[in-house]
C-alpha cells in the first residue's frame, strides 16, 4: 500500500512517489486536459506541485472551483489513471 496513495498538495520531497510521479510527469496535462482558465490552471499547478504547495491550500481552492470547474479536474484526473477523493488501491 505504501506509495499508493498521497494528498495532494503534499511537497513533493515529503509526499511520496505517487506524488513525486504525479509532478514529475502527468500534472501539467492533467490540469490542461480540465480545460480551467489560464490563471486557476497556473494556482493549482502552484498549490499541487510548487513551492508553495500545501494540502490546506490546496483544498481551500479546490472548494472555491464551481462544482463543474471541480468536476471536469476530477475527470481529468481519472483519464490519466489518478483517483482523487477516494482510496486509489
Amino acid at each position: 500500500m505504501d506509495g499508493c496513495f498521497g494528498l495532494l498538495g503534499a511537497s513533493v520531497e515529503t509526499g511520496g512517489p505517487l506524488i513525486k510521479r504525479l509532478c514529475s510527469t502527468d500534472i501539467t496535462s492533467i490540469v490542461s486536459f480540465a480545460n480551467l482558465e489560464p490563471d486557476k490552471e497556473k494556482r493549482l499547478l502552484e498549490l499541487m506541485c510548487g513551492p508553495e504547495a500545501s494540502v490546506e491550500k490546496f483544498k481551500t481552492f479546490f472548494k472555491t472551483l464551481p462544482v463543474g470547474q471541480r468536476k471536469r479536474l476530477i475527470r481529468s484526473f481519472e483519464t490519466f489513471g489518478y483517483t482523487i477523493n477516494d482510496y486509489g488501491c
